[in-house]
Order: C-alpha cells, then structure tokens, then sequence
C-alpha cells in the first residue's frame, strides 16, 4: 500500500523520458489499486485519495473522487466535497483530450457519492458550496438536490429568479446543530 500512495504522489519529473500522459495513466492506476489494497482499513488509501481530488490531472482526480465513492465512508466525505468546491478544476491538465467532459462529470460523480454516503458531516460544507460564486447554476442545483437526499429536507428557493435558498439551509442547519448532537 505505501508503494502505490508514492507512485500515486509521484510527479512527471520523477520519470525522466516517460510521456507525461503516461504517467498520468500510471498514477490513476495507483490510485486505483490503492483502495483495492488497502480496503479492510483504508488508513493508508484515505489521506492518499483525498489529495488526488486535487490532483493536476484530471484522470487521477477523477479516479480518486471514484475511490472515495466506493469506500462509502463518512470518511471519504471531505475529499468528495474538495472535488465540488474546487474552482480551479477546469485548469488542470487541459492537454487530455477529453478534459472538458472529465471536468464537468467530476462534479456530478463526487456529488452522487456524497448523496449516497448520506454523512452529515457534509451538510455545512454544502451549504457554503451553495453560496459560491465560481458554480454554476446547474452545480448549485444538484448541490442541492444531493442535500435533500442527505437530510431530507429541500428548501426551494425563489423560481422566479433561480436563487437557491441558501439562507433557509443555513438556518435550519444552525438551528438543527444547536439542538441536536452531530449524526454520523
């Protein structure tokens, strides 16, 4: 396991002579394998994967957020949520050929995963996701679709000029942490 997290943090100046495509592809297959080797514990995988979601190749990042999703661990959730919130992800890596579908699903796979794992741990930072700037309305709107499906509440907004209602998320999960202790 710790040979493949080293393989997995490698950089392309490590392999003199290797295209750095090629490298790439080794890397995601690290992360890959990762997961595999060390799944009973995932002590090891779970620091590895989480910094691959901010990886420069959009191939390791996305095969990390996959990772983080199959472990479907409260764990995993802020490695999944740095992957929702990265506004820089369309930057990386934009010599594959396919990066501009790799970018706009990254997204989608780490919020289908968060949906999934249902951890509260990421309602709050969700929410603050909801108020940022550099997502796009169609981010904004499953980032809320997925915490309905964590806490099975929706706050609706306003239709008439598509805001999603930031303001009643944040108030009633204040309100819920007040009352109540933190779920799993």
């Amino acid at each position: 396991a710790d040979a493949l997290a080293a393989i997995a943090a490698c950089e392309d100046k490590q392999f003199p002579g290797h295209p750095p495509q090629q490298v790439d592809e080794m890397r995601e297959q690290a992360v890959r394998a990762l997961r595999r080797v060390d799944a009973a514990k995932a002590a090891t995988a779970l620091p590895v994967l989480t910094a691959a979601v901010r990886d420069r190749s959009l191939r390791v990042r996305r095969a990390a957020v996959q990772e983080l999703a199959a472990l479907r661990s409260p764990e995993a959730v802020p490695g999944l949520v740095a992957a929702v919130v990265d506004e820089h992800q369309q930057l990386y890596n934009s010599t594959e050929d396919d990066s501009e579908w790799l970018a706009a699903n990254l997204r989608e796979e780490a919020l289908e995963a968060l949906g999934a794992i249902r951890s509260t741990r990421a309602v709050a930072p969700l929410i603050e996701a909801l108020h940022l700037v550099h997502l796009s309305k169609q981010v904004t709107d499953r980032i809320a679709d997925t915490l309905a499906r964590i806490t099975g509440r929706a706050f609706e907004g306003d239709r008439a000029v598509e805001i999603i209602d930031y303001e009643g998320w944040r108030v009633w999960w204040d309100a819920r942490l007040r009352d109540a202790p933190e779920a799993p």
